[in-house]
């Protein structure tokens, strides 16, 4: 069970997201509903619990503006061919290592198949009393 917590008067609340507010204008800081969060001293759940119109306030605040964004630059498209060919090896190995796992399984159980047949060949006896045939 929680303890209960002492929770911040709406003025307080307001002075948070307004200071946090003020920080991201200027550039020190970002403004997210963890950051007033933090500073009123709640975690991020009890804050968005107990104060859901605080939440969209910030987030209606925090929303990028609706205009248009530069192209990205042409090593963005070289990083992603560099991650898709990344990706593409990683799913080569994967491959070859579940075909491996198989391989070893099979020798696995060839290995013991021939080791019986020796065995009764050879006329040996296992001292081991789990072993027995």
């Amino acid at each position: 069970m929680t303890r209960p917590v002492a929770l911040p008067e709406d003025t307080a609340v307001d002075q948070a997201v307004a200071d946090a507010h003020a920080a991201a204008t200027e550039g020190t800081a970002t403004l997210s509903v963890l950051a007033v969060a933090t500073a009123l001293g709640l975690s991020n759940t009890t804050f968005r619990r107990h104060f859901p119109e605080h939440v969209r306030r910030i987030q209606a605040l925090a929303s990028p503006d609706t205009s248009p964004r530069p192209s990205r630059p042409a090593t963005h498209t070289a990083d992603t061919c560099r991650q898709d060919d990344l990706r593409r090896d990683n799913a080569d190995l994967r491959a070859n290592l579940a075909l491996a796992a198989a391989n070893i399984a099979r020798l696995t159980l060839d290995n013991h198949r021939l080791r019986a047949e020796l065995d009764a060949v050879t006329r040996v006896r296992s001292l081991d009393p789990s072993r027995r045939h």
